[in-house]
């Protein structure tokens, strides 16, 4: 039986070759990266839901993440549902309240020093994902770039 692999297959192949190689390899790369920050937390299901409206914005306070800091965490992980947070098709403009949550949560992680990761869970990884998940990527990403733009505290992850 001869099996055509599609271009998705083909990047998680290749993926997954890179990882063995660079498992195998002598030099621990990953060791050499340096990142600002080192213990952290994960705010799960605060902003995993499928409208902006239904973020429950103060489930979490400057109070929580005082208390935090107080523990010795410096980065604070949030998975977000982003793209239930935009207008779709086709422009996939990302909802106005979407950043004034956001932007609450950036001012409480600047004043206490801290980072936040901003983590699109849009998908499971282990699940379905389109093949087409670049299209509204390269549409949403830019503007989350452009409205954080100088912000040295906040990282993106999960294209």
């Amino acid at each position: 039986m001869i099996m055509k692999l599609t271009q998705q297959m083909k990047i998680q192949i290749s993926f997954l070759i890179l990882l063995l190689t660079l498992q195998m390899s002598h030099t621990d790369l990953f060791s050499q990266i340096s990142v600002p920050f080192n213990k952290g937390v994960n705010l799960t299901n605060w902003f995993q839901v499928n409208e902006v409206a239904q973020i429950q914005i103060n489930k979490y306070t400057k109070k929580d993440f005082e208390q935090l800091k107080s523990l010795g965490c410096d980065v604070i992980r949030l998975p977000i549902h982003l793209h239930s947070h935009t207008s779709g098709q086709p422009n996939f403009e990302v909802n106005p309240l979407l950043f004034e949550f956001l932007d609450e949560i950036v001012v409480w992680a600047e004043d206490l020093n801290m980072h936040l990761i901003l983590d699109n869970h849009t998908f499971d990884p282990s699940g379905f994902t389109p093949l087409n998940i670049d299209l509204p990527l390269l549409k949403i990403w830019p503007q989350i770039a452009r409205h954080f733009n100088g912000n040295t505290n906040i990282f993106i992850l999960k294209f």
